[in-house]
């Protein structure tokens, strides 16, 4: 049995020597004798022992459960009662004082032990308990900041403590929803620190690094309270300004211009070298989903500055935007500022055929462009891709394709063409949003051509699309980029032949030969292979032949 240090509390003095001699022989410390509850109070704050042997009834003001209930609360003291009450009353007053043991009297010395060893062995589980759950509760302490910081550094970044990209584009969503709400209009301003290439190649990473935090600096003293700043690449930030003219824009960008103007960076005893910033400021549009669309609204103007002298700030002015050479593109200036214009894109629609009796069971939208020399897919994505705003109009393409679905009298399922940066650059919220409609079935066509290998990025977004009812396929595969491991990855519900494996296969044995891989492929999978292309009753009845159950193409008639 273990020892303990136990206090007396008895009335009778007779009996308080026996019961002390008693737990003196079974090998306990008695620290005192007490006969009222004052004198218990005392005795135990002057001693403190592990447990008080409490009778109930007592000499004094206040009863045994009385002072048994001032020990427990403020000197933490438990107690064992003993008495020869035991009505129901005087018990359920004694529990709330939550007592470890109630010994009746009379009581022989075997029972006096065995009512202390068991008390002494609820009070070590009692002590070991309170002691896992302060552990727990430092523990949890420690995991609930750790998971704050966490999701503090996922949308910070880290040299500069403002925001990063993806820390942006959550604000970006929500002001644009407020923007809606409250016709308010958003300002967004790119960054760009002039010539920092050169900082770092002469002066170092360590000084280019210091360069990035002074100009962090100068922005946050710029902006407004409910302005935001984040950093986008290497040396560009991007201010996003809520409830703002393009006037009150354009004044607080000239003041940060200026402000950045003023640095001067003493790089040696003799040698100063002077920071400056060209900015693009731009009025967001609600077509604006993404900071990918802020760069395509923003980097022609950041150009414009770059191109004559930097350290200059340019304002988009209007639609139709500022004036923009650079002999860089090998498309006219207009083909930029035309890209940027939502309104310009529409889309038409193919049907997809059951190719043993032709009948249609869903459609493709296919993107156009009200351009005279950009007017199709390869045209303006070429354009696109050269003024670096591929992504900005994937996204006008696939609005314009939701609206012509939406608007089309059209059955089964309707397929929309997507890149993969626009999925990892949109929210997918807005995605399921739009694709969200109880009388369609959407499946989203992710282009082979833009090469998927980093599927892995955007794997969990692709579950969520699937989660919520929408299909995927793969576009283009057999075109010469299609990966194996992204179409196992992605495993998608329909596999789209592209068109060069198909236009000409009734006189090819080597696409038959590949064409037989790409069913053998979606066989495993489970998925359907819809062939593109079918131009000619003679490749129809060969793709029949191998086992191809869909298709589309101009052998129906060229799409609008």
């Amino acid at each position: 049995m273990d020892s303990a240090r136990i206090l007396v509390v008895e009335d009778e003095r007779h009996a308080a020597t026996n019961i002390a001699n008693c737990l003196k022989q079974l090998g306990h410390d008695v620290v005192g004798i007490a006969v009222s509850g004052s004198e218990a109070v005392r005795l135990a704050d002057q001693t403190r022992p592990d447990l008080a042997l409490m009778d109930i009834v007592l000499d004094g003001l206040e009863d045994g459960i009385s002072t048994a209930a001032h020990l427990r609360s403020e000197l933490n003291i438990p107690v064992v009662y003993m008495t020869a009450y035991t009505n129901e009353a005087i018990i359920q007053r004694a529990k709330l004082t939550e007592p470890l043991g109630y010994l009746p009297k009379p009581f022989d010395d075997s029972s006096l032990g065995v009512a202390i060893e068991m008390a002494l062995y609820r009070l070590r589980i009692e002590s070991e308990r309170e002691r896992i759950l302060k552990e727990l509760d430092a523990l949890t302490s420690e995991l609930r900041d750790a998971n704050a910081r966490l999701e503090l550094s996922a949308i910070m970044d880290p040299l500069t403590e403002v925001y990063n990209r993806r820390g942006l584009q959550h604000i970006l969503s929500r002001e644009i929803q407020l923007g809606d709400r409250k016709k308010h209009s958003l300002i967004a301003a790119i960054v760009d620190i002039d010539d920092f290439k050169k900082i770092n190649d002469t002066l170092g990473h360590l000084c280019g690094d210091i360069v990035l935090k002074e100009v962090t600096k100068r922005i946050k003293e710029s902006l407004r309270i409910s302005d935001y700043v984040g950093r986008i690449g290497g040396d560009e930030f991007l201010l996003l300004l809520p409830e703002t003219t393009l006037e009150d824009g354009s004044r607080l960008a000239e003041r940060l211009r200026l402000s950045v103007a003023g640095m001067h960076m003493q790089v040696s005893e003799t040698t100063n070298a002077r920071i400056t910033v060209s900015i693009g400021l731009a009025q967001v549009t609600n077509q604006t989903i993404s900071i990918a669309d802020i760069i395509g609204l923003t980097d022609h103007l950041l150009q414009q500055s770059k191109s004559e002298g930097k350290n200059q700030l340019q304002i988009e002015t209007s639609s139709e935007g500022p004036v923009f050479r650079t002999n860089k593109l090998r498309y006219r200036p207009d083909y930029a500022l035309a890209l940027r214009r939502s309104e310009l894109f529409y889309a038409t629609c193919q049907g997809i055929r059951d190719l043993h009796n032709e009948a249609v069971i869903g459609v493709e939208f296919l993107s156009r462009m009200m351009h005279d020399s950009i007017s199709m897919p390869n045209d303006f994505f070429r354009a696109a891709l050269e003024n670096n705003i591929v992504t900005m109009v994937d996204h006008h393409c696939f609005n314009a394709c939701v609206k012509a679905s939406s608007e089309t009298t059209e059955t089964g399922i309707h397929h929309i063409n997507i890149l993969p940066s626009t999925i990892m650059d949109a929210p997918i919220e807005w995605l399921v949003e739009k694709l969200s409609r109880p009388d369609r079935r959407y499946c989203l066509e992710i282009c082979e051509q833009q090469g998927v290998g980093n599927s892995i990025h955007f794997k969990d977004a692709i579950s969520l699309l699937k989660k919520n009812g929408i299909e995927i396929a793969i576009d283009d595969v057999g075109f010469g980029n299609t990966c194996l491991e992204t179409i196992l990855l992605i495993e998608p519900g329909t596999i789209k032949i592209d068109k060069k494996c198909v236009i000409g296969i009734s006189a090819d044995e080597s696409m038959k030969r590949t064409l037989r891989q790409i069913l053998k492929i979606g066989q495993d999978l489970n998925a359907r292979v819809i062939a593109e292309g079918i131009e000619t009753r003679q490749d129809l009845e060969t793709l029949l032949s191998l086992g191809v159950k869909y298709g589309q193409g101009c052998h129906w008639g060229e799409p609008p």
